[in-house]
C-alpha cells in the first residue's frame, strides 16, 4: 500500500517517532483535522486522501465489510437494524430500490406492506452514500443535522408525513407545498420583523455598514443587533428543506420580543423635573427618577451584545471551520459550538433576572403608596375626622412632605395629571403587560393643595392598587420559571456536548489500544 510522507507509520528505529517529520508537522495534530476544513486546498486533499488510504470508510461500495449476515439475501427489519452499518450500506446498493425524489436520484427501501406508513421501516441512503437514514427513527435533532439535499429528499416521501411530520409538526408534508415555499413563507415572516424595527421613530435608515464595522455605534444603532439576528435566521433556513415552524416562529418572535423590551427601557420618558404643575415632577416611574430603568437598558444593550457576538462567531465557524486564525478541528467544533451557546443562555439568564430586579423595585414603589393608603384610611377613625381627606389625613403637599420626602415622588408617580392623561409614558414593566397603571387626582392645580375623597374613594383607589400589585407579582413568578427553564436548557447543551466529545475520545483511545 503506497502512503505518502504526510502518514509514514513505520520507524527505523526503536526511539524513532512512528510518524516522520512531514508538512504535517506545521499544524498542532494534523491527523485530527476535518477533510475540507483546511484553508489548504491541497495540503486538506492529500490529508484526506491519506487518512482514507489508512483507515478506509466502508461504503458498500469500493470498501465492502466482509462477514455478511446469515439472512444478507432477505432480513427482516428488525434484523436489518441490527446489522453493521456497512452491511446496510451494502444491502441498499445491492437491493434498495431506485427512484427519483424531488429531482434527486435516491435509493430507499421498506419494509412491510402494510397500507399504514407506521407500520413499515424505510430506510434510504443519503446523498453521499455515506450513511443509512432510518426515517421512523429521526428526531428533530437528527433531522437538522442532516445536509440540505438529504432534507429536500426526505421532505418528499411519501411516508414523511405518517412517520416524522404530525409526530413533530414539521413541513412541508404532503400536500403542504414544495421546500422552497415553506422557506419563502418562513422568509416572509422574518422580513415583516425586520421590518418592524427599521419602522420605529429611533431607528437610523443606511447605517448598517457603520454598525459593522465600527462597534461602538452599538449604543446608538442597537436596532441593528436584533435585524441582524434575523438576517442570520434567514442564512439558516437557505440550508434548511425541512422546518419546525413553531420553533423558528418562536426564535423570530424572542428576538422581537427582545428588541421591545429594549426599545421601552431605551425610549422611556424620563422624569422631568422642571414641570410647570407645581413643585412636582411629571412623567414618574419610581421613587429614583428613572435612574434604574436607565440602568437596566445598558444591561439589556450589553446583553443583546453578547447574544449578537456569539451567534456571530458561531456562524462564521459553521461557514468557515475557522476560529482566531486556526482551522478548527472536530472536537474544537463541538466545544466552540457548546460555549456559544452557553454565552447565549447566560446571557438571556441575565436579562431575565434583571427583568425580575426591576419587576421588585416597581413593586417597592407600589408598596409605599400603599402605605400611605393605609394612613389615608386610618385617618378616618380619628376622633372628629372629616367625611373627606386628602393623602395620609393632610391638606398640603408641604405637610405631606413633612412626614417623609418621598411622598411627594409617590404623588407623581401616581396622580393623573402628572403622570400622564393616556398612560402613555409607563414603566418598560407595565407596558409590556398592557397594565394601566392606576392613577387619581391627587394634587389640586395649584400644585400645593392635596384633593380630598371619601373612605369609599380612597378603598376604590386602594383596592386598585392592590389588584395592580397582584399582576405584577404574578410576573416576577413567571419569569423565575422562564429563568429555571433557561438553565436546564444550557445543562442540556452542555451534555450533550460533553456526550459527544467523551464518545469521541472513547473511539481514540480505543484505536489507539488497537
Amino acid at each position: 500500500m503506497a502512503i505518502d510522507t504526510f502518514w509514514t507509520t513505520q520507524n527505523s528505529g526503536a526511539y524513532d517517532p512512528v510518524l516522520d517529520e512531514t508538512l504535517g508537522d506545521t499544524f498542532d495534530a494534523p491527523h485530527t483535522y476535518l477533510a475540507g476544513a483546511l484553508s489548504d486546498d491541497a495540503l486538506g486533499a492529500q490529508l484526506a486522501s491519506d487518512a482514507a488510504e489508512l483507515y478506509p470508510v466502508y461504503d458498500g461500495a469500493t470498501h465492502v465489510m466482509a462477514g455478511r449476515p446469515s439472512d444478507f439475501d432477505n432480513p427482516t427489519a428488525e434484523s436489518f437494524l441490527k446489522w453493521h452499518s456497512a452491511h446496510q450500506l451494502a444491502w441498499l446498493r445491492e437491493y434498495g430500490t431506485e427512484t427519483t425524489i424531488d429531482g434527486q436520484p435516491v435509493r430507499m427501501a421498506t419494509f412491510g406492506t402494510d397500507a399504514n406508513p407506521l407500520n413499515n421501516v424505510t430506510v434510504l441512503l443519503s446523498q453521499d452514500g455515506q450513511s443509512v437514514i432510518v426515517v421512523n427513527r429521526l428526531s428533530v435533532e437528527q433531522i437538522a443535522t442532516l445536509p440540505l439535499v438529504d432534507q429536500m429528499v426526505l421532505a418528499g416521501l411519501d411516508a414523511f408525513r405518517a412517520l416524522i411530520a404530525d409526530l413533530y409538526n414539521l413541513s412541508p408534508a404532503t400536500g403542504e407545498g414544495t421546500s422552497d415555499e415553506v422557506r419563502m413563507e418562513l422568509q416572509t415572516v422574518i422580513q415583516n420583523a425586520i421590518d418592524q424595527i427599521a419602522a420605529q421613530d429611533s431607528y437610523t435608515d443606511g447605517a448598517r455598514d457603520r454598525f459593522l464595522n465600527d462597534p461602538s455605534s452599538r449604543g446608538e444603532l442597537y436596532h441593528y443587533l436584533f435585524t441582524e439576528q434575523l438576517e442570520m435566521l434567514s442564512l439558516r433556513l437557505d440550508r434548511m428543506a425541512v422546518f419546525d415552524i413553531d420553533t423558528i416562529e418562536k426564535s423570530i418572535a424572542d428576538i422581537v420580543d427582545r428588541f421591545t423590551r429594549l426599545e421601552r427601557y431605551m425610549t422611556m420618558t424620563m422624569t422631568i423635573t422642571e414641570a410647570g404643575t407645581g413643585t412636582l415632577p411629571t412623567h414618574s416611574n419610581g421613587l429614583d427618577g428613572g435612574a434604574s430603568v436607565a440602568s437596566a437598558a445598558e444591561v439589556f444593550l450589553t446583553i443583546e451584545t453578547r447574544i449578537y457576538d456569539a451567534l456571530t462567531q458561531s456562524r462564521d465557524l459553521s461557514l468557515s471551520g475557522n476560529y482566531n486564525g486556526r482551522d478548527t478541528d472536530a472536537p474544537g467544533l463541538i466545544f466552540l459550538f457548546q460555549t456559544f451557546a452557553t454565552y447565549v443562555s447566560e446571557a438571556e439568564a441575565e436579562g431575565k433576572t434583571e427583568e425580575m430586579d426591576q419587576n421588585n423595585r416597581l413593586l417597592e414603589d407600589y408598596a409605599k403608596l400603599q402605605e400611605l393608603l393605609n394612613e389615608t384610611l386610618r385617618a378616618f377613625s380619628e376622633p372628629g375626622a372629616s367625611d373627606k381627606v386628602g393623602l395620609c389625613g393632610v391638606t398640603t403637599l408641604a405637610a405631606l412632605k413633612e412626614l417623609a420626602a418621598g411622598n411627594a415622588l409617590i404623588l407623581a408617580m401616581f396622580d393623573t395629571r402628572l403622570v400622564d392623561a393616556d398612560n402613555n409614558t409607563m414603566h418598560p414593566l407595565e407596558a409590556e403587560k398592557v397594565l394601566k397603571r392606576p392613577t387619581l387626582d391627587l394634587v389640586g392645580t395649584d400644585g400645593n393643595s392635596l384633593t380630598h375623597y371619601t373612605k369609599e374613594e380612597w378603598n376604590a383607589f386602594a383596592t386598585n392598587i392592590g389588584e395592580m400589585t397582584t399582576l405584577i407579582g404574578q410576573d416576577t413568578e413567571i419569569r423565575m420559571s422562564e429563568l429555571t427553564q433557561l438553565g436546564e436548557i444550557k445543562n442540556r447543551h452542555y451534555e450533550l456536548g460533553s456526550n459527544v466529545l467523551n464518545k469521541m475520545n472513547s473511539l481514540i483511545q480505543s484505536i489507539i489500544n488497537i
